[in-house]
């Protein structure tokens, strides 16, 4: 919306040289992937409500300007929202990866993982092969304990997991940098005389 006239129709705004109109990024939105399992999502919610309402407790406490600056990205969600696992705005499950080395570019601030795993009472276990998280810049092996959370700056920190055996699974909460555009000025159409919000100048 920015460098668009208040008084225009978002839905009738287009780029010159372009055909198609994708309204969709007036607004942010659930992933494909959400839409495609909304079922599960919502067990999954109800499963780890208390795990999550533990970590928003924890945050408060511990990182409370982390907190501050996250929880003013899904507090002017549309319709009102309420992120399950606030102050953070999604999660995601994976389930026996071991990842490339990589940063989360995508992620605003800092994510957090909890690890689950049967390596610890595995009697076939191998050194090296333990699903560690790791930190390239920092030098650091982060052998997770079971259930142990770690935050860090998943945009800043090159990090992978090592291989593993057995079964492992990670429960990452991150939030989506985009939201900031939202946040500070709703992707450029807080003034205008369309959108109806309690945070527009309208």
């Amino acid at each position: 919306g920015d460098g668009v006239p208040n008084s225009a129709d978002p839905s009738s705004v287009q780029k010159e040289g372009k055909e198609f109109l994708n309204t969709c990024r007036n607004l942010p939105r659930t992933s494909a992937e959400w839409n495609k399992n909304s079922e599960i999502f919502q067990r999954m919610q109800e499963a780890a409500a208390p795990i999550f309402e533990w970590i928003r407790r924890k945050m408060e406490e511990l990182f409370p300007e982390n907190f501050k600056i996250l929880s003013q990205y899904i507090e002017r969600l549309p319709c009102n929202y309420l992120s399950p696992v606030h102050p953070f705005s999604g999660f995601v499950i994976n389930l026996n990866c071991a990842t490339r080395i990589h940063r989360d570019w995508g992620d605003s601030d800092i994510c957090l993982v909890i690890a689950f795993s049967d390596v610890e009472r595995r009697s076939d276990q191998v050194k090296g092969e333990d699903g560690a998280l790791c930190f390239q810049e920092l030098g650091l092996v982060c052998r997770l304990r079971p259930g142990v959370p770690v935050i860090f700056r998943s945009r800043q920190l090159s990090h992978f997991n090592r291989h593993f055996r057995g079964y492992r699974a990670s429960l990452v909460l991150h939030t989506d940098s985009g939201l900031k555009g939202w946040a500070d000025n709703m992707y450029g159409w807080k003034d205008n005389v369309h959108y109806r919000t309690k945070w527009s100048n309208t």
